[in-house]
């Protein structure tokens, strides 16, 4: 196993952990990858500002 592969299984089973005990868990990854999908404003935003030459 990696250390990305580690990491990745640690965060899961501390997100599982936090889940269990009420805690509300917002994967940040998982938000950042949806909001910049085409036709979301927020890529848009990135557009604009950097030019469709990133996108």
């Amino acid at each position: 196993m990696d250390l990305q592969e580690a990491s990745e299984v640690a965060s899961h089973l501390l997100l599982k952990n936090f889940a269990s005990l009420g805690i509300t868990v917002v994967d940040a990854d998982v938000v950042s990858r949806t909001v910049v999908e085409p036709g979301m404003p927020a890529l848009k935003e990135i557009e604009s500002h950097f030019g469709s030459e990133i996108i």
